[in-house]
């Protein structure tokens, strides 16, 4: 709100330990107000950042320090204004989560978007946390086809891709209505959820 930057990211420069997520703040020409680091003894990371509605700031990143055991986690870190710590909360399961991006949402909670190996079908799943139950890709999907309604238009994509974003807007919505994430493999090729 004051024309300057927030920055997050990761240094090992400035760390407790390996490395931590690093917190900068900047006026609007780029000069450095305060910084602030967050971890512990092992590797920590800051992928993405928003102000909230209370002039702090909410961060998504991955931790290791504050993890079940050896595996990643997806790391929420919520700031005051200055860029101290309000509190921290931590998502994941058993086999390793990678939190990506973060915005905030109409009802003052949180959209996180990462990966996963704990949950889904192997590998690096896309996964919502149980912050919210939409990924980006679904808000995304559910924005273009209702404004291609309203608009009285065709969507940007047709074939395949048009039937896997009516799969992700359904997904998104069984979410809603189950209260737990609802994978787009749970919609079958009919546009039916299981």
């Amino acid at each position: 709100n004051d024309g300057g930057y927030i920055i997050t990211g990761t240094t090992n420069s400035y760390s407790e330990g390996d490395y931590d997520v690093w917190l900068i703040k900047t006026d609007a020409n780029g000069s450095e107000e305060w910084s602030h680091t967050f971890g512990d003894n092992r590797n920590d990371s800051g992928k993405d950042v928003r102000q909230t509605s209370d002039g702090g700031y909410i961060i998504i990143g991955d931790t290791e320090s504050f993890d079940n055991g050896w595996n990643w986690e997806i790391w929420l870190i919520k700031t005051d204004s200055q860029g101290n710590e309000e509190w921290n909360r931590t998502f994941g399961g058993t086999d390793g989560e990678f939190g990506k991006s973060i915005e905030l949402t109409n009802d003052g909670g949180y959209v996180i978007t990462g990966s996963t190996r704990s949950y889904g079908e192997g590998g690096d799943d896309v996964w919502e946390s149980d912050v919210s139950y939409y990924s980006q890709g679904h808000i995304n999907q559910v924005r273009h086809l209702v404004d291609c309604i309203v608009e009285d238009r065709e969507p940007d994509y047709g074939g395949e891709e048009g039937v896997h974003a009516v799969r992700c807007t359904l997904a998104a919505i069984r979410s809603a209505e189950l209260g737990r994430p609802v994978r787009v493999g749970e919609i079958d090729e009919e546009c039916r959820a299981y």
